[in-house]
């Protein structure tokens, strides 16, 4: 039978691990150079290729992620009437994967173009 004065304590406890739990995760982890994983799961974004198509410009920003180390890319579209600079970008669906960066970036863009012919 537990008494009040016991049930505290494991309350206390409970509270504490929680605590300490809620610190360790909020805390970014580091690598042994000082990293924080977060730094590193960002940079496999590689840069970005423009181009255009019907006077629309076409932007693919090809990146290396998940277990399969599969390339795939973001594919961003802007009308004639707007620049890249000054106005959001309309996101393309697209999810396909390739071995190699070249060739996900030729399927992105025919993605894109074939967006951009169906839009018109």
């Amino acid at each position: 039978m537990r008494t009040h004065g016991s049930r505290q304590n494991l309350d206390d406890r409970a509270r504490s691990a929680r605590a300490k739990a809620g610190a360790a995760a909020s805390t970014p982890a580091t690598t042994s150079a000082g990293a924080s994983e977060a730094t590193l799961i960002l940079t496999p974004m590689m840069s970005s290729t423009m181009s255009e198509h019907r006077q629309w410009t076409i932007r693919v920003s090809p990146r290396r992620s998940g277990i399969d180390r599969k390339w795939r890319a973001l594919v961003e579209i802007w009308r004639p009437d707007r620049e890249p600079n000054t106005h959001n970008a309309t996101v393309v669906p697209f999810a396909r994967t390739a071995a190699d960066q070249g060739a996900v970036i030729a399927v992105a863009r025919m993605a894109a173009r074939a967006y951009i012919d169906a839009s018109a």
